[in-house]
Order: C-alpha cells, then structure tokens, then sequence
C-alpha cells in the first residue's frame, strides 16, 4: 500500500518552482507589505504571482478581523516602582542575570 500511496501522490509534493538562490523577508516586511513579501517568494521559486490570485489575496487581508492592541504593560499600571521589583528580584537577578543586563 505505502508504493501505491507514494507513487499516487509524488507528483503532490514537488514544488511548482525551484529556488535559484536564497531569500530574506523579515516579520517587519511582511506585516508591512505582505503581497510584495509573496511576490518576492513566487519571483524566487520561478513562479507568476497572477492578478487574480493577488486580488484574492488582498481580499483576505481586508476582510480577516485584526488582532485587537495590545495593552501597555508597565510597574506603573500595577501601582510598583523600580526599586520595589528590583528588591523582590534581588536575589534572583544575582544568580541569573549577567553583567551585560544590569
């Protein structure tokens, strides 16, 4: 059975293009410009980013709901000064912080 599935499904997991060399797109670009990030992917495995498939793709991104803000964290939300957390995380902070963080 597993030559039969294997053979029935070989031609499912080539890709559909090969990648003539390397690419980089950082979280920040992609969140910034996502269709330009997938154009770059499609140009770098050979492949044609089409109209219509862009077009489906800027749909989904319209109509995707958004993740809601972030709240801002900080001591003063929670009513605590530096030196209160720095003395309740004295000794922590001696055994597992390097000099670089303190």
């Amino acid at each position: 059975m597993t030559g039969r599935w294997r053979s029935a499904t070989a031609g499912l997991w080539k890709p559909a293009g090969t990648l003539t060399g390397s690419l980089t797109s950082r979280s920040t670009n992609a969140v910034a410009d996502p269709i330009g990030q997938v154009s770059r992917v499609y140009q770098a495995v050979g492949l044609t980013l089409t109209v219509e498939a862009e077009g489906a793709m800027v749909r989904w991104l319209d109509e995707r709901p958004r993740e809601a803000a972030r709240p801002a964290y900080g001591l003063e939300n929670y009513g605590l000064r530096p030196e209160q957390v720095d003395d309740r995380f004295a000794l922590y902070n001696k055994r597992f912080r390097s000099d670089a963080q303190k």
